[in-house]
């Protein structure tokens, strides 16, 4: 009888002691997926002024990157084994807005509506793989940007 196992993934950086610099990031992401991480930085500063923080989070025991506009929480970076995910969340207010909004990606509205809440929130996570996902996030960074 041959049985698979479920595959369950973690995220990576979970050593508190090392900061994810540039250098654990580049080595931890290889070279294809640091490259779209970097570009999706440099384009979230540059064209959005967001700024990126990394905290170590105790009950996940994991590092993790808050990304702001102000003090406004925009997205969160999580690393993965040759790969990163980036999770918007929504109030069910709001989610209802952004499955509304002319623009935005219709692959990413589909997955929020399908996506059940975790509290009060409703998280959008995706894994990134290339770059037109980075330009599919601009209207999402501006429809976050602009939540009152």
């Amino acid at each position: 009888m041959i049985t698979t196992a479920t595959v369950i993934e973690t995220p990576l950086l979970r050593a508190k002691e090392i900061y994810p610099k540039d250098t654990v990031l580049e080595r931890v992401l290889g070279e294809k997926s640091y490259a779209l991480y970097d570009q999706m930085v440099k384009m979230s500063s540059n064209e959005y002024g967001l700024t990126q923080n990394w905290y170590y989070y105790r009950d996940q025991k994991t590092w993790l990157c808050k990304v702001l506009f102000k003090k406004k929480n925009i997205y969160w970076i999580s690393v993965w084994d040759k790969y990163f995910k980036i999770t918007f969340y929504f109030t069910d207010r709001y989610a209802k807005e952004f499955l509304e909004t002319e623009g935005i990606c219709q692959e990413y509205k589909d997955l929020l509506a399908a996506t059940a809440p975790v509290g009060k929130l409703i998280p959008l996570v995706i894994t990134i793989e290339n770059e037109q996902q980075i330009e599919n996030l601009k209207d999402i960074i501006e429809f976050k940007k602009n939540i009152k």
